[in-house]
C-alpha cells in the first residue's frame, strides 16, 4: 500500500461514527485505480447525448436525469457514493470488542473498496455482472471499459453503444429494488463474519493503545491485498444470474427499433477482455446463463402468480441457485398452496 493511505490511516480507522467507513472505501478504490482521469476517445461519431436521450425518450418515469462518462476511478467512486443510501446497519457486529475504535466500520469500508475497485477495472458497468445496487440519477459510464467492449464487436458502433447503454439504463434503474440488496447483504454478513474471526485470530499480534505504525494493522488485516471476490461472489451466482437475465428481457423490451441481438451480444460473457482477473467469474455466471433463461420462460409459460416485479421487490422470491436449476421447486417454495 502507498504512503498516501498509511499518512491517513490511523484518522481513517479511528474517527468514523458510520457503520461503513466510506472514506477508507473511497481510498482504497482510488490506490487500486491509478490511472489518469483525461478521457480518450476512440468511437468520435458517436453522439452518446443523443443516444442517452433516444433512451430516456423510451421510458416513462425515469428518475434518472443525466449521464457522465467516468474512468475507472471516477465511476468507483459514482458507486461508492451511489450505495450508501442503502441500510448497512444489519452488517454492524455490536458484540465484537477489538479494542480499537471503530475497527468494525473500517472493516466494511475495505471490502466494499476493494469489491469497488474489483468492478471499476473488470466490467463495463453494472448489467456486466448483474449487480442491482446503486441508486442515482447519473448514469454513469465506465468509459475505458465500456470503450472496450465496443471496439470487440464488428457491428455499427451506435447499435452497440445504444444497446450497452440501454442495459446500464436498466439496470441502474433496477437498483430501486431493495430486496437483491438485502439478499447481498446477507451473504456479505456471511462474509464479513469470517473475515472479523480471522482479525481476531491475528490481532494479538499488535498492541492497538500503543502501537506506532499503521501498517502492522494492514499486514494483520487478511485478503487487504488480495480481496477474495470468487469466495464473495460464489453464493450470489446464481440470484447475479437471474438479474442479469431480467436486464435483457427488459433492454429488449425497450429496444423494440433494434436488433434484439445485438444485446445478447454485447451482454455475452464468453467476450471477455484479455488478461482479465474476472474470467473465472465470469464463466461461471456464463454457465448458467441458459437456466436463468429457462427460468424466466417458466414464469411466462406457467403464467406465475408473480410478477418480475414482486420477485425484485421480495427477499423470500429471489430465487437459489438450486431453484434457477430446478423452476418447480422455487414455485413449490413460493406458489403453491401448503399440503
Amino acid at each position: 500500500m502507498s504512503d498516501d493511505i498509511f499518512s491517513q490511516l490511523f484518522n481513517l480507522f479511528s474517527n468514523n461514527d458510520d457503520e461503513v467507513n466510506w472514506k477508507l472505501a473511497k481510498q482504497i478504490n482510488n490506490h487500486l485505480n491509478k490511472e489518469e482521469n483525461q478521457l480518450t476517445f476512440s468511437n468520435k461519431e458517436v453522439n452518446y447525448e443523443e443516444i442517452f436521450k433516444v433512451i430516456k425518450l423510451n421510458i416513462s418515469d425515469s428518475e434518472i436525469l443525466d449521464f457522465k462518462l467516468l474512468s475507472k476511478k471516477q465511476w468507483g467512486e459514482w458507486f461508492i457514493d451511489s450505495i450508501q443510501h442503502f441500510d448497512f446497519s444489519k452488517l454492524s457486529n455490536n458484540n465484537i470488542d477489538f479494542g480499537f475504535g471503530n475497527l468494525q466500520s473500517s472493516l466494511l469500508g475495505m471490502q466494499l473498496g476493494n469489491l469497488t475497485s474489483f468492478l471499476a477495472k473488470n466490467t463495463f458497468g453494472l448489467s456486466h455482472f448483474g449487480i442491482l445496487l446503486p441508486k442515482s440519477n447519473t448514469l454513469a459510464i465506465n468509459y475505458q471499459n465500456f470503450d472496450k467492449r465496443v471496439n470487440q464487436f464488428d457491428v455499427n458502433e451506435n447499435e452497440l453503444v445504444m444497446a450497452l447503454m440501454t442495459i446500464e439504463y436498466i439496470a441502474l434503474s433496477m437498483g430501486k429494488y431493495e430486496a437483491p440488496f438485502q439478499f447481498l447483504i446477507d451473504k456479505l454478513n456471511e462474509s464479513n463474519s469470517s473475515l472479523i474471526s480471522s482479525f481476531q485470530d491475528n490481532s494479538s499480534k499488535i498492541d492497538f493503545e500503543n502501537f506506532t505504525n499503521p501498517q502492522e494493522i494492514m499486514n494483520s488485516i487478511p485478503e487487504m491485498e488480495n480481496f477474495n471476490l470468487e469466495t464473495f461472489f460464489d453464493p450470489i451466482l446464481g440470484p447475479l444470474s437471474f438479474y442479469r437475465e431480467v436486464i435483457k428481457v427488459r433492454s429488449k423490451e425497450l429496444l423494440t427499433f433494434l436488433d434484439k441481438s445485438v444485446v445478447d451480444l454485447v451482454m455475452d460473457l464468453s467476450f471477455i477482455f484479455e488478461n482479465s482477473s474476472s474470467q473465472g467469474l465470469e464463466q461461471k455466471l456464463a454457465s448458467y446463463e441458459d437456466s436463468s433463461k429457462t427460468f424466466i420462460n417458466f414464469l411466462s409459460d406457467s403464467v406465475n402468480v408473480f410478477t418480475l416485479d414482486e420477485i425484485l421487490s421480495d427477499t423470500n422470491l429471489i430465487p437459489s441457485l438450486e431453484e434457477i436449476l430446478d423452476p418447480i421447486a422455487w414455485a413449490a417454495r413460493t406458489s403453491l398452496p401448503p399440503i
